[in-house]
């Protein structure tokens, strides 16, 4: 699970409106969704998905990925994606993101649990000027 804080976008709802902060949640969400179709996110795509976790804080799960390696990868993807400056009515902004990374293992009857842990250091790194990732495994 990937756990992604957008970096100054605050900036873009108190300097642009609420409007366009809305707008940038529109394009960040489409971006998360197209990366899950043109990479698969991991082994197992049917069961992976991204979704608004609140705020400007979104849950990438990607399901069956191969270890911490392959989930870097994404990040590292992920990262470079959503950096891409937006087009907002009539301004350009620039954003960047951090990624807090958990990782768990199926239990033997298949299911797998995974805690809110990568939101504090995630938080924690977009205040301190992002473009970070922390792994928790």
């Amino acid at each position: 699970m990937l756990f992604l804080d957008f970096d100054r976008f605050k900036l873009v709802n108190d300097t642009l409106g609420h409007e366009a902060g809305d707008e940038l949640l529109i394009a960040l969400g489409q971006r998360l969704s197209d990366e899950l179709t043109v990479s698969g996110a991991g082994s197992d795509p049917g069961r992976s998905f991204a979704a608004r976790f609140g705020g400007d804080e979104f849950v990438y799960v990607a399901a069956g990925i191969d270890g911490v390696k392959e989930a870097r990868v994404i990040a590292d993807r992920l990262q470079s994606s959503l950096s891409v400056p937006y087009r907002l009515t009539s301004h350009a902004f620039e954003s960047s993101s951090s990624i807090g990374i958990a990782m768990a293992a199926p239990t033997p009857e298949g299911r797998t649990s995974c805690s809110a842990m990568p939101i504090r250091p995630c938080t924690r790194q977009s205040v301190q000027g992002g473009v970070t990732r922390s792994f928790l495994t």
